[in-house]
């Protein structure tokens, strides 16, 4: 989402456009009478600005797709012991996610950038978008400098910006400037999925639902492991397999690493 998108958003709002709420659409058409009508939704306000930007997403960009997958053990361990710190939040995986996203592009910064005017800006601040899924539409508030912060701190911001995307709360400060986008598909039950682009950016990456079952250890024996798909998506343009790939590696190598 471009700083234009976001403005064109709130010049809307103020102008006084409805966002879709849920099971209802702001100006649609009505119903039609008897068996087999159909409500016919405008794609308008916020859902104007997500259909705009996804398609730009898919038309400009040429994306390719990768996965790999993770043991979660260390990192539901360190959930759980975060949980303990902060009583008075809800902790999921994804602030430790996050911060194991965050080591990784330090080692590989160019999945860090934007495409612009035909140049790869390669960030020094690691600005990480999260994507959030509310009953209005999508939205990727940004946590800026997340590098930054430790594990405690990440979870505290992720948590403020959340439940400011679902009050409809957020300013456009909250949404631009991102480098690059992380999304939690598995909290919807999704094992894989093939993310898009959020345009300039050259990369996104997904975390999927963990799921317990049987796995062959180092040692050769069958034991039974908390496990994830982690999905990546990115600009070919911008970048190769080649940096795709060590990019998984290194992150799978920071969220299987205990005690971190």
């Amino acid at each position: 989402m471009t700083r234009k998108d976001v403005e064109a958003f709130v010049a809307r709002r103020e102008a006084g456009a409805t966002a879709l709420a849920p099971g209802a659409a702001a100006g649609a058409a009505a119903t039609a009478d008897g068996a087999g009508g159909v409500t016919v939704v405008p794609i308008a306000g916020t859902r104007k600005t997500i259909a705009a930007n996804l398609e730009r997403s898919n038309r400009e960009i040429p994306q390719a797709w990768t996965m790999v997958e993770v043991e979660m053990t260390a990192l539901q361990a360190r959930r759980e012991a975060l949980q303990r710190q902060l009583p008075g939040l809800r902790v999921t995986l994804l602030p430790l996610f996050i911060e194991a996203v965050c080591r990784a592009l330090r080692e590989h910064p160019r999945l860090n950038a934007r495409l612009e005017e035909g140049e790869i800006r390669v960030s020094r601040g690691l600005h990480i978008g999260v994507a959030v899924a509310t009953e209005w539409g999508l939205v990727v508030p940004v946590i800026r400098d997340a590098g930054q912060l430790n594990a405690e701190g990440l979870a505290e911001r992720l948590d403020d910006l959340v439940r400011r995307a679902r009050e409809r709360r957020l300013t456009i400060a909250d949404v631009e400037g991102g480098t690059f986008t992380v999304n939690n598909t598995g909290a919807f039950g999704s094992v894989a999925s093939k993310p898009l682009v959020n345009p300039p950016q050259v990369a996104i990456v997904t975390l999927e639902r963990v799921v317990r079952r049987a796995v062959v250890t180092a040692d050769d024996a069958i034991a039974v492991r908390p496990m994830a798909n982690v999905c990546l998506s990115f600009d070919h343009r911008a970048l190769d397999g080649l940096d795709a790939g060590r990019f998984l590696a290194t992150l799978r190598e920071e969220i299987e690493r205990p005690g971190v």
